[in-house]
C-alpha cells in the first residue's frame, strides 16, 4: 500500500511528518506495511496502485452502509475495498 502525507494545513506544520519510524514528505507517494496510516485523515491512500487517491475511508463506509454491508469500525481502505467489490459483484445464477 502507498500513502502520501498531505497534512493539515496547520500554519507551522512541518514539510515532513514521521510516523512508525518513517518519513513521509508532504505530497510524496510512499510505501508502507503499516494500514494504520489509512484512517489518518492527514495522509491519501492508493489503493489500487495507479498513483492516483483512491475514494476515502469515509466514502467507502458510506456505500457499504447504503448496500447494508457490515464491517469492522478501524477497517481500513483496502479491506473496505474488499466488502464492497465483494457485495456488488455480480451473483451466479
Amino acid at each position: 500500500m502507498r500513502v502520501r502525507f498531505i497534512g493539515a494545513d496547520e500554519p507551522g506544520e512541518d514539510e515532513v511528518c514521521t510516523a512508525f519510524g518513517q518519513d513521509f514528505p508532504r505530497g510524496e507517494w510512499v510505501e508502507v506495511s503499516n494500514a494504520k496510516l489509512a484512517n489518518n485523515p492527514a495522509f491519501e491512500v492508493d489503493t489500487d496502485g495507479d498513483g492516483e487517491p483512491g475514494p476515502s475511508v469515509e466514502a467507502l463506509r458510506a456505500q457499504l452502509d447504503e448496500l447494508g454491508v457490515k464491517y469492522h469500525h478501524k477497517a481500513g481502505a483496502e479491506k473496505l475495498l474488499a466488502l464492497l467489490d465483494e457485495a456488488t459483484a455480480p451473483q451466479p445464477e
